[in-house]
């Protein structure tokens, strides 16, 4: 979808299994470099999943158990969730707007 839509508001649009895995195969053809990792909102032949509307730490801590690989949490506030602060965060990569910080 174009363009990308915040996971936490309504209205937002995921694309196929198809256009999906076609655009994942031009990412992984179009890498030069190993060390470049592919990031992506699903555990099919990416490095690194995206993880959004895990916002606890139990239920971050779930998804590193039951997805093997690494993670990379999006910690968004707009989920209403308790504050993740990144010393909770059950994974070494996180983004987000840490209220803490500001």
């Amino acid at each position: 979808m174009c363009p990308k839509r915040c996971g936490y508001f309504a209205g937002k649009a995921v694309t196929g299994i198809e256009d999906t895995l076609v655009k994942l195969k031009a990412a992984l053809d179009a890498r030069r470099n190993p060390d470049f990792v592919i990031c992506g909102r699903m555990d099919i032949g990416v490095d690194m999943t995206f993880v959004q509307g895990a916002d606890t730490v139990a239920s971050l801590a779930r998804v590193c158990r039951e997805v093997p690989c690494p993670q990379l949490a999006n910690v968004s506030q707009a989920s209403n969730a308790v504050p993740l602060t990144p010393d909770r965060a059950p994974l070494p990569v996180a983004a987000g707007p840490w209220r803490h910080l500001f």
